[in-house]
């Protein structure tokens, strides 16, 4: 199986397992005041939000499919993700 295949058929456990590491990384830096678990869980949380993203962007222009969502939503990831 792909990674694209994969991560087409686990998008939805991948949304709650990002969900569950941005929970956990404001627990750890409000509930315990440790910046080093929200710094992991926001890298990790964003990895995994931002391949599958990146992937499609790819594809879409290896295929020479240009179009707003490829060109803007990895721009919009990596703005989040430097906040």
């Amino acid at each position: 199986m792909t990674l694209q295949k994969f991560l087409q058929n686990h998008a939805n456990q991948l949304t709650a397992l990002s969900a569950v590491l941005i929970v956990l990384g404001y627990i750890g830096k409000y509930g315990l005041s440790s910046t080093a678990i929200w710094d992991a869980t926001m890298l990790v949380a964003s990895l995994l939000g931002g391949v599958p993203i990146a992937i499609h962007a790819f594809e879409a222009l290896r295929v020479k499919q240009i179009s707003i969502d490829p060109t803007v939503e990895p721009l919009l990831t990596i703005v989040a993700a430097a906040r």
